[in-house]
Parts: structure tokens; C-alpha cells; sequence
């Protein structure tokens, strides 16, 4: 990511990481809704720049 392009594996973490967040704090309403909110947001990026983001989901 020096050069300003984002690799798989760092796409990977990124998304990871939202989803452990959001299964770390998604008992409480307040947050889940918010957590729900950024997993999606940063889904639909990668998305965009990323097209073996779907095989990425399939392994978490």
C-alpha cells in the first residue's frame, strides 16, 4: 500500500477486520447498526477495486 494501490491480502485484513469488530460489538444496537453500516461501506469499495473480493468472503 506504499504506492497507493491496495493489494489483496490488505483488502483482506481490512475487511476482516470490520467483520471481527462488528462480531466483537454487535450485541449492543447501538453499535451493530453502525457496524453494519462501515461492513457494507467498505464492502462495496473493495468491490469496486477488488474483483476476488467474493472468494475472500467465502473463507472468513
Amino acid at each position: 500500500m506504499a504506492d497507493g494501490k491496495m493489494t489483496g491480502p490488505a483488502a483482506g485484513h481490512f475487511l476482516t477486520s470490520t467483520l471481527v469488530g462488528l462480531h466483537h460489538n454487535g450485541q449492543h444496537e447501538g453499535t451493530q447498526a453502525n457496524m453494519i453500516s462501515l461492513c457494507l461501506q467498505v464492502y462495496e469499495l473493495l468491490v469496486r477495486i477488488m474483483s476476488n473480493i467474493h472468494s475472500h468472503m467465502l473463507t472468513i
